[in-house]
């Protein structure tokens, strides 16, 4: 697969298990495009699927400070900040909490295997058939 930029995501429940994932492959950016790209997506799923109490788990403390703050319109990433805070704008609860990377493996595991897929958003139902590891969604 060519080069681009890979980011993922996993939707847990109230005892951390699984409910659903994704993975988001594109064709350009930086590690933290890969963020926000993810973090709109996995917002824009929980919408979806109907959740209306969330907490957005980060593990980038840049892309925690964009979305907390006003960003610049002549950011690189503007756009999609943009749409972030449209969506937290939204009539639900948020929460936006930063996290360390290995909290979440199961979360990393996918945002690594998305570079290995066809471009665009894919859900991901099962994360076994990905090779996730046992359990980690848990903390």
């Amino acid at each position: 697969m060519a080069s681009g930029i890979g980011s993922g995501g996993v939707i847990r429940g109230d005892h951390d298990n699984f409910i659903s994932g994704f993975m988001f492959r594109g064709d350009g950016g930086d590690s933290l495009s890969a963020e926000l790209w993810g973090c709109l997506h996995g917002l824009k799923l929980v919408w979806d699927m109907g959740f209306r109490n969330v907490i957005l788990e980060v593990d980038s403390v840049e892309a925690v400070d964009l979305i907390k703050n006003e960003a610049n319109e002549a950011h690189a990433d503007w756009s999609i900040l943009a749409v972030i805070k449209g969506l937290l704008g939204r009539d639900w609860n948020t929460e936006l909490s930063l996290i360390r990377r290995w909290e979440n493996s199961a979360a990393n595991f996918l945002a690594k295997a998305s570079l290995s897929i066809h471009p665009g958003f894919h859900v991901v139902h099962n994360a076994d058939i990905y090779g996730a590891p046992k359990n980690s969604c848990n903390r």
